[in-house]
């Protein structure tokens, strides 16, 4: 089985959208493929009780071949892992959070474990640790999603860079188009990205994608650009 970890270098650039489109390719390609949200915040409260995780069910009905789905830790507050864990005295325990998604992935075979963090790699899960120390202690690939956008570059520049202290791999890029720049900006940030490390994936622009609402990521969203023997 190999673990694969998406994070991105800010909030908001498509991490759910990037970790639908991989689900998606590698099941439907007949892969054994299994989708974790680590920690959920901004969870949907149900009639029972219980909180939603919007991300997981994302990519539950954008990749319905996906063998299983599994949410570690869910929080009400859209915030920080950190802060929305304070918020319900439930502060997170990131031993028991990895042994939790350890526990998921070993009750079945699977090819690929594909594990979706929230906001990016310095997020703080409590006092001592943060979304890159988790993405070490699994020993996985990491999935830097990033765009195109304006300012790009200082984002993916320093998301890199810290990666590089922690994990040994090089992280795989996904660039996802999820602003409309000018064609001359976007060229040049596609270009300085990919001098980073290996590019994995570059994805469509697709204007008014909402995960958080009822319809799965479109049929007709295709990589521009894809490698994915890099797995």
């Amino acid at each position: 089985m190999k673990t694969l970890f998406i994070s991105g270098t800010n909030t908001g650039i498509g991490k759910t959208v990037a970790a639908a489109w991989l689900c998606r390719e590698l099941s439907e390609s007949g892969k054994a493929c299994a989708y974790v949200k680590a920690v959920q915040t901004g969870g949907i409260p149900t009639a029972s009780g219980d909180l939603l995780s919007v991300d997981l069910e994302y990519v539950k009905k954008s990749a319905p071949k996906l063998k299983s789905t599994f949410c570690g830790d869910n929080f009400l507050l859209p915030a920080s892992p950190h802060l929305s864990a304070a918020e319900e005295s439930r502060p997170i325990d990131s031993q028991k959070l990895l042994r939790k998604i350890q526990s998921f992935s070993q009750e079945q075979e699977l090819d690929f474990l594909i594990i979706e963090g929230a906001g990016g790699l310095a997020v703080p899960l409590n006092d001592e640790t943060d979304m890159l120390d988790l993405c070490a202690e699994l020993e996985a690939q990491l999935i830097l999603v990033t765009t195109t956008g304006l300012g790009t570059l200082n984002h993916s520049f320093l998301s890199h860079n810290y990666a590089n202290q922690k994990i040994q791999n090089p992280a795989l890029t996904i660039i996802n188009r999820c602003t409309d720049e000018k064609a001359i900006i976007e060229a040049d940030n596609i270009m300085q990205i990919k001098k980073l490390g290996p590019h994995l994936a570059t994805l469509p622009l697709l204007k008014d994608l909402d995960t958080e609402g009822e319809l799965p990521l479109p049929k007709s969203f295709q990589a521009e650009f894809q490698q994915m023997d890099l797995l």
